[in-house]
Protein backbone atom coordinates (compact mmCIF):
# COMPACT_ATOMS: atom_id res chain seq x y z
CA UNK A 1 0.00 0.00 0.00
CA UNK A 2 1.22 3.06 -0.87
CA UNK A 3 1.89 6.25 1.12
CA UNK A 4 -0.89 8.52 1.91
CA UNK A 5 -0.68 12.06 1.33
CA UNK A 6 -2.08 12.62 4.81
CA UNK A 7 0.75 10.43 6.46
CA UNK A 8 2.86 12.59 8.46
CA UNK A 9 6.48 12.45 8.75
CA UNK A 10 6.19 12.02 12.29
CA UNK A 11 4.05 9.20 11.53
CA UNK A 12 5.85 7.52 9.56
CA UNK A 13 8.68 7.81 11.49
CA UNK A 14 6.85 6.29 14.71
CA UNK A 15 5.86 3.20 12.09
CA UNK A 16 9.52 2.56 10.63
CA UNK A 17 10.62 2.44 14.48
CA UNK A 18 7.76 0.24 15.63
CA UNK A 19 9.11 -2.44 12.36
CA UNK A 20 12.57 -2.29 14.02
CA UNK A 21 12.13 -2.58 17.75
CA UNK A 22 9.76 -5.48 16.98
CA UNK A 23 12.31 -6.83 15.46
CA UNK A 24 15.00 -5.99 18.11
CA UNK A 25 17.57 -4.42 15.11
CA UNK A 26 18.27 -1.36 17.27
CA UNK A 27 21.53 -3.46 18.15
CA UNK A 28 22.22 -2.98 15.36
CA UNK A 29 21.80 0.72 14.95
CA UNK A 30 24.75 2.04 16.46
CA UNK A 31 26.90 4.63 15.07
CA UNK A 32 29.85 2.83 14.03
CA UNK A 33 27.77 0.35 11.69
CA UNK A 34 25.99 3.13 10.31
CA UNK A 35 28.76 5.00 9.48
CA UNK A 36 30.65 2.00 8.26
CA UNK A 37 27.51 0.89 6.06
CA UNK A 38 27.35 4.46 4.36
CA UNK A 39 30.94 4.36 3.30
CA UNK A 40 30.75 0.89 2.22
CA UNK A 41 27.82 1.45 -0.47
CA UNK A 42 29.59 5.05 -1.14
CA UNK A 43 33.00 3.23 -1.91
CA UNK A 44 31.35 0.71 -4.14
CA UNK A 45 29.28 3.31 -6.32
CA UNK A 46 33.24 5.22 -6.49
CA UNK A 47 34.49 2.41 -7.47
CA UNK A 48 32.39 2.13 -10.90
CA UNK A 49 34.61 5.49 -11.97
CA UNK A 50 37.82 4.94 -9.75
CA UNK A 51 40.05 5.80 -12.68
CA UNK A 52 38.45 7.89 -15.16
CA UNK A 53 35.88 10.93 -14.90
CA UNK A 54 33.00 9.98 -17.44
CA UNK A 55 30.20 12.01 -18.02
CA UNK A 56 27.36 11.43 -16.37
CA UNK A 57 25.61 9.54 -19.11
CA UNK A 58 28.74 6.63 -19.20
CA UNK A 59 28.84 6.78 -15.71
CA UNK A 60 25.20 5.65 -15.67
CA UNK A 61 25.73 2.89 -18.44
CA UNK A 62 29.05 1.68 -16.20
CA UNK A 63 26.74 1.23 -13.01
CA UNK A 64 24.03 -0.73 -15.17
CA UNK A 65 27.08 -2.67 -16.42
CA UNK A 66 27.94 -3.41 -12.60
CA UNK A 67 24.32 -4.15 -11.79
CA UNK A 68 23.85 -0.99 -9.42
CA UNK A 69 20.23 -0.79 -11.29
CA UNK A 70 19.40 -3.91 -9.87
CA UNK A 71 20.43 -3.45 -6.81
CA UNK A 72 18.61 -0.16 -6.37
CA UNK A 73 15.53 -1.63 -7.79
CA UNK A 74 16.04 -4.09 -5.41
CA UNK A 75 16.64 -2.13 -2.55
CA UNK A 76 13.55 0.14 -3.73
CA UNK A 77 11.37 -3.56 -3.63
CA UNK A 78 12.63 -3.94 -0.08
CA UNK A 79 11.45 -0.68 1.17
CA UNK A 80 8.08 -0.86 -0.40
CA UNK A 81 7.55 -4.32 1.20
CA UNK A 82 9.01 -3.00 4.74
CA UNK A 83 6.57 0.46 4.03
CA UNK A 84 3.44 -2.17 3.12
CA UNK A 85 4.33 -4.22 6.23
CA UNK A 86 4.18 -1.32 9.12
CA UNK A 87 1.06 -0.02 6.46
CA UNK A 88 2.62 3.34 6.33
Amino acid sequence: MPMEVSTTLAQTIDKINHFVSERDWNQFHTIKNIISSISIEAAELSETIQWSNPPVEEAFKMMRKRGFYKLIERGKKRMYDVFEAVDV
